[in-house]
């Protein structure tokens, strides 16, 4: 929900401005070469979503997100033992950016997608 929140906001922004988190999210999940080592992704995944949330510009917003990470990082961690869990997360995250994060002129049609 938190999430849904954050892409909603950063559909909101004006166009052409794209924070430097997202810019860097977009160089490790779309053009960097992929890893394939499940803990080091699971870190990358949970600062994916923490960066995604703080790049919407609510701090109280970003500090809820990361308190409730906290709490269910073990769990998180243990999904990664997959190897399909690494390439679901690649494709997931990589269709996030291209979708909602890049400054296009369709993307306030997709952002009106949000529910």
């Amino acid at each position: 929900m938190l999430e849904r929140e954050a892409l909603k906001r950063l559909c909101a922004r004006p166009a052409g401005e794209t924070p430097p988190a997202l810019a860097a999210l977009t160089h490790f999940w779309i053009e960097a070469p992929r890893l394939e080592d499940g803990q080091s992704v699971s870190q990358h995944d949970e600062q994916f979503h923490m960066a995604l949330v703080a790049a919407a510009g609510n701090g109280e917003m970003a500090r809820i997100h990361r308190d409730v990470t906290e709490k269910i990082r073990i769990i998180r961690r243990l999904d990664f033992t997959q190897e399909q869990r690494v390439d679901a997360t690649y494709h997931e995250h990589a269709a996030i950016l291209r979708r909602f994060c890049n400054v296009t002129p369709r993307r306030h049609k997709r952002c009106s997608a949000i529910t």
